[in-house]
């Protein structure tokens, strides 16, 4: 007796290509920088906290008296910004930044671990200071 028996084709299946992760390159302010440099820190001082470009922005709020005053605001110089009406007038409008950041000096931020900011509009990256650039 004997038994026809047929294997079946083994299933192909299309590999799919290999990805590496390609980890963020992470640049450092200079040290002539970190004397004097305040920034602007988004997220928190340490890491996951991001140090921008610092831009001032003159807004108005009221104060606890009720009156109203100018006063500063910092932003980062590479996020975006809101024109919102004055406090107190129907007709003016101020630009406002959309998060409002904390100064920090660049010195502490960088040594607690916070990542700089490498879009053009705040601290773009120079060929000289990625790893392996002209120096």
């Amino acid at each position: 007796m004997t038994t026809n028996t047929t294997k079946a084709a083994p299933k192909t299946r299309a590999r799919k290509p290999r990805t590496t992760a390609t980890a963020p390159v992470v640049v450092s302010f200079s040290n002539s920088l970190l004397a004097y440099l305040d920034i602007a820190l988004t997220g928190p001082l340490g890491p996951g906290g991001v140090a921008h470009r610092i831009t001032r922005y003159l807004v108005t709020e009221e104060n606890s008296h009720g009156a109203y005053v100018k006063t500063s605001v910092i932003g980062a110089a590479c996020q975006p910004i809101i024109d919102r009406p004055v406090i107190g007038t129907d007709d003016d409008t101020e630009t406002a930044p959309v998060t409002i950041c904390r100064a920090v000096s660049a010195a502490l931020a960088q040594s607690l671990g916070v990542t700089r900011c490498t879009d053009t509009a705040c601290y773009p990256v120079q060929a000289d200071e990625l790893p392996g650039g002209a120096r």
